[in-house]
């Protein structure tokens, strides 16, 4: 490893004394050396790139082979632009036009690599290729290749002669030949990525042979300017990426972007021409010579003032041309996170992912898997566009191949792209790669985009293709990755929000089983008394089974009895049991009294006198009956426990209104249904008033502080509020109020 460091730094240290010198003699002897020169060094620079990615694939290699011939042969033209006189230019040209006559040859040998389309017959013409390349090199180390050039005030060009022609006439035949190829295996490509990556080719291939055949006119005596390396530096640039990173951009992105810039080139040029000939005609030449720096200065200052919105109306105009459909990422992603904002369920939150990414990208199929908590497997938890069947069957095991890889590479996993690294390997993919591709094809997933938490992947987003067939942009690809940051977050949230949920379940529990102990002693006193009544009356069945007085007893006492154990089962099981989920529409002073008898033989014990109520014809309330229990309960226990030694509880139920109210309470709802507890107990003192509704706070030795704290959040739940009075002073003043503590509930009606 430190010796390929060694010999990068030794690399990069040379081409930049190449560079630096090259740019050196550039400035000081001819400035239209400076595109072979860049083309050259670029050429030459992307074949080292390309071939270092992956030594040993055909497509690197002749690729490299390709560029390299490029790069000798616009070092050719370059010693062309700085040669002093003819003969250093023919002894120049002998060496370095080498490139030149290797350009055809490995332009075919690269075209039959890429379209993997080599038979015996493409073999062949391969092999004539190269032998016709090998006739001219010897032509022209011999001198019979041409001897005579032509001086231009750009460069010293060889004159067109017959064996030069004849060249020519080679070049043009293999390089149609390998576009014809191109343009076959295009057609007859059945993947998108395949089709983006040699449209790729193509175009490259076009732009080089369009812009590089200027460099041949002036061998005939056309006078046009020769800046064919700079489609040589298009060519390889654009080729460079096909074979490297070809999966993030369409080939359309790559057109708009270069006409883009060109018409914005354009445009400035204009400007400045413009307003030269403005400064011209007004002042004329003699002041506008004597000015120039001004006139440029003001040039300036107008291209300055119209560069932003030129370039905004120019990309605008552009993507109209190339991007028919353009959406609006920005504004999409504001009403998606919008959306989020307003989804606690994952289901929802899912759903709403896979039918926002559909309709922007017109998508048909996709699926959101999710992690399950218990198994860690990976399960369909929203789809578009897939059967029942599919969802049924397909998950992927929390080991599986494609969850390491989107772990690991944190990108989107592009299975066609994947597939066709693959295809281009010696040995076949194992079984569990071969396995979960498999699957993705099921799904018509084209893009997997991992769905992670810091370090920890908790869902896979899968799409299909565009229904236009359209490759993925990298803009597409940034919006993705954008859309499923947002909607993971919004997934965590969802977990923790069901994780407090749960814990507010288990906590509503406990309290209640903490209430069952408190009772559990009274219970079973109030149990045995009607078995020992039933025992009783058993024992003397059949001593006095003809006994009138006995059996009038019994059929009063027993039926009764039975009847009572039977309520205080039925209480306890409902009590004990889970709370249900599902709210319904109840009668409030019934829930009362169910827990009243319920805790009848603990009022009694504790000498309370318990004082009801009710507003006549009161409405319906909807709540969980269940929990409404609890809330009950735990005001009573907790009025029961402030009364030692005896006292009252008045407990009232009617609507709200502004009657009686103690000018303690604040009046924050109206046209709901109030329920008073107040006792005639010890109170609360003043300071642990505001944490009471606190969890874990508690006056009470024994005390877990969970119960109001509860009790508080129930309410929360079903959209009331609840409020305390209190003064710590037992019993009744003399206008018969009550002392003690005081809480108001207000629960709201069905809408």
């Amino acid at each position: 490893m430190d010796r390929d460091n060694s010999r990068t730094k030794i690399f990069v240290f040379f081409i930049g004394i190449v560079f630096v010198v090259g740019i050196y003699l550039v400035v000081r002897l001819n400035p239209h050396s400076l595109s072979p020169f860049i083309a050259g060094l670029a050429s030459f620079l992307l074949a080292f790139f390309v071939y270092s990615k992956d030594k040993k694939n055909l497509i690197n290699k002749t690729f490299a082979l390709s560029s390299i011939a490029l790069a000798i042969f616009n070092f050719n033209i370059f010693g062309l632009c700085l040669a002093p006189n003819e003969i250093f230019a023919i002894h120049w040209t002998r060496i370095f036009r080498l490139g030149f006559l290797l350009v055809p040859p490995t332009f075919v040998h690269f075209t039959l690599a890429i379209t993997r389309n080599k038979n015996e017959i493409k073999s062949k013409i391969l092999y004539i290729s190269y032998l016709i390349a090998l006739i001219f090199i010897i032509l022209n180390w011999t001198g019979n290749f041409e001897d005579r050039f032509i001086k231009t005030e750009w460069t010293y060009m060889p004159r067109g002669g017959t064996v030069y022609t004849i060249f020519v006439i080679n070049l043009v035949v293999f390089i149609c030949y390998s576009l014809f190829e191109l343009i076959q295996k295009y057609r007859r490509a059945t993947s998108t990525l395949e089709q983006n990556q040699l449209q790729y080719v193509f175009v490259g291939a076009a732009v080089a042979v369009l812009i590089g055949a200027t460099n041949l006119f002036l061998a005939y005596g056309v006078r046009v300017y020769p800046f064919g390396s700079l489609g040589y530096i298009a060519y390889t640039g654009i080729v460079a990426y096909a074979i490297v990173k070809y999966q993030l951009m369409d080939i359309r992105v790559v057109i708009s972007k270069g006409f883009a810039y060109a018409s914005l080139v354009g445009a400035i040029s204009g400007i400045y021409v413009l307003t030269v000939g403005i400064f011209q005609g007004i002042f004329g030449t003699t002041v506008l010579a004597q000015s120039s720096f001004l006139v440029n200065a003001f040039a300036a200052m107008i291209i300055a003032a119209t560069f932003q919105p030129l370039k905004n109306r120019i990309r605008s105009t552009v993507d109209k041309i190339f991007f028919k459909e353009k959406y609006d990422p920005q504004k999409i992603l504001k009403e998606f996170t919008w959306s989020l904002s307003l989804l606690i369920e994952a289901d929802k939150i899912a759903n709403l992912l896979i039918n926002t990414v559909a309709k922007t990208l017109h998508i048909t199929k996709g699926s959101v898997f999710l992690v399950e908590k218990e198994t860690g497997r990976f399960r369909i938890n929203a789809t578009e566009g897939l059967n029942q069947a599919i969802i049924d069957k397909i998950y992927f095991a929390k080991d599986e191949f494609l969850l390491r890889w989107l772990k690991e590479e944190n990108k989107i996993f592009i299975r066609e792209e994947f597939e066709f690294n693959l295809s281009r390997q010696e040995f076949p993919p194992n079984e569990e790669i071969v396995q979960t591709l498999n699957k993705l094809e099921v799904l018509e997933a084209y893009l997997s985009i991992p769905l992670k938490i810091k370090d920890e992947l908790v869902g896979v987003f899968n799409l299909s293709n565009k229904m236009s067939q359209e490759m993925f942009t990298a803009d597409d690809l940034e919006f993705l990755s954008t859309l499923a940051n947002q909607a993971v977050i919004a997934l965590e949230n969802a977990r923790l929000y069901e994780e407090m949920r749960e814990l507010e379940k288990n906590l509503h529990r406990a309290d209640k089983l903490s209430a069952l102990g408190t009772l559990a002693a009274n219970i079973a006193h109030e149990i045995k008394n009607p078995l020992v009544a039933i025992k009783t009356f058993t024992q003397l069945f059949p001593k006095k089974f003809n006994d009138p007085e006995f059996q009038e007893k019994y059929n009063q006492i027993v039926p009764q009895e039975l009847e009572r154990l039977e309520n205080i089962l039925h209480e306890l099981l409902n009590f004990s049991r889970p709370s249900k989920e599902a709210s319904q529409p109840v009668e409030i002073e019934k829930i009362i009294d169910e827990i009243l008898l319920f805790m009848d033989s603990e009022i009694l014990k504790s000498k309370v006198r318990v004082i009801k109520e009710y507003q006549e014809n009161l409405p319906k309330i909807f709540t969980n009956p269940d929990q409404m229990k609890q809330v009950f309960l735990n005001l009573i226990l907790n009025a029961l426990q402030a009364m030692p030694d005896g006292g009252s509880l008045k407990i009232s139920a009617r609507m709200n209104t502004n009657q009686s109210v103690p000018p303690a309470f604040l009046r924050k709802q109206e046209g709901g249904i109030e329920i008073w507890f107040s006792d005639t107990g010890s109170g609360i003192a003043e300071e642990n008033l505001k944490n009471l509704f606190k969890p874990f706070f508690s006056t009470k030795e024994d005390g877990t502080g969970l119960g109001l704290a509860i009790v508080k959040q129930i309410i929360k739940e079903h959209n009331g509020t609840i409020e305390v009075v209190s003064k710590p002073h037992q019993g009744v003043n003399q206008n018969g109020s009550h002392q003690g503590t005081t809480f108001l509930i207000k629960l709201p009606l069905p809408v």
